[in-house]
């Protein structure tokens, strides 16, 4: 279920970074529902907007708008949904992503400070995560961690 309806299109955009001539064509196309009202008193509310942010993730991972528009959407969840904390002896962990995706790795570098890796562009460049990790934590001034 939705959220009650909080934005003009204009408010929209502007927390989604999209222009509203983009929010217009992805509603007219199909990869946004439309807005509860019409004309100026349209508005869109939190599943508009997550739609949106959803869309320029996976835009982001190399899919096309037809791929998107062919994928379910992804299930309601609260918004932002944090990561759980990482357990002390960890050095780094797996992060569960949607099914298609691959795998992200996800480490403290610092105090208060978390770092996502993509195993596969470590991988081309022939760097392993532990390494890159330490080398962030020596940037950041953390020193040795346990781990």
């Amino acid at each position: 279920m939705n959220a009650p309806a909080a934005y003009d299109i204009e408010a929209l955009a502007e927390k989604a970074g999209v222009t509203r001539r983009t929010v217009r064509f992805y509603v007219q196309t199909g990869l946004l529902p439309p807005p509860n009202g019409a004309g100026r008193g349209a508005r869109y509310d939190e599943g508009h907007l997550r739609r949106l942010l959803e869309i320029g993730e996976q835009k982001g991972n190399g899919r096309t708008l037809d791929d998107i528009r062919g994928a379910p959407a992804a299930p309601e969840k609260p918004f932002p949904s944090p990561l759980p904390p990482l357990s002390p002896p960890s050095f780094f962990e797996a992060v569960p992503t949607p099914r298609g995706m691959d795998p992200i790795l996800r480490g403290r570098a610092a105090e208060g400070v978390e770092v996502l890796l993509d195993p596969k562009i470590l991988a081309a460049r022939g760097l392993r995560a532990e390494d890159v990790f330490r080398r962030i934590r020596r940037m950041l001034g953390g020193g040795a961690m346990d781990g």
